[in-house]
């Protein structure tokens, strides 16, 4: 590996930043933001179980077998509860794929 300054590391670094800058666009936030707020219509909309289960394993990160623990469950509940959450969000987001 050759040897590169810190200033040419940091000129690249500022280039790449122009570049995702520079293809910003308005519209895009503007989908984005009615996204989000349309995932968090459905999570609020949803059967509190299935909002947990969805919560526990994608926001905090918990493993099946542990989100089946705190919700004094079983595992293959927990997967019914994910498999119907994840179900409701497709649905509600579909037009923006």
């Amino acid at each position: 590996m050759a040897w590169q300054s810190l200033d040419d590391q940091k000129d690249a670094t500022h280039e790449q930043r122009q570049l995702v800058d520079s293809r910003f666009r308005p519209e895009q936030a503007a989908i984005a933001g009615e996204a989000t707020k349309r995932a968090s219509e459905t999570l609020q909309a949803m059967p509190n179980k299935q909002r947990t289960a969805f919560l526990l394993r994608n926001d905090q990160g918990l493993s099946i077998a542990d989100v089946a623990k705190v919700m004094k469950t079983t595992e293959g509940t927990v997967r019914v509860y994910l498999h119907r959450a994840v179900a409701a969000l497709r649905q509600s987001l579909v037009e923006f794929v």
